[in-house]
């Protein structure tokens, strides 16, 4: 048996994935009219941010409360 793989369009994309794809549009054209702006994150940064996250837990399996959804 072979393997097969497919891409099928969502038919009822919401506004937010609208929102993301304008985004990802904007961001596109940004670096690529504007490459010299891009900037690597350093390690310094990097600690910074997990310093700032470590005492923070999510559980991505837990459902979200009614004000959240």
């Amino acid at each position: 048996m072979q393997d097969s793989k497919f891409l099928r369009r969502a038919s009822n994309v919401g506004a937010d994935a609208s929102v993301l794809e304008e985004f990802l549009v904007f961001l596109a054209k940004d670096l690529s009219t504007h490459p010299d702006q891009l900037q690597s994150v350093d390690t310094e940064f990097v600690q910074r941010v997990k310093l700032l996250v470590s005492d923070v837990h999510v559980d991505l399996d837990a459902p979200l409360k009614e004000e959240d959804a």
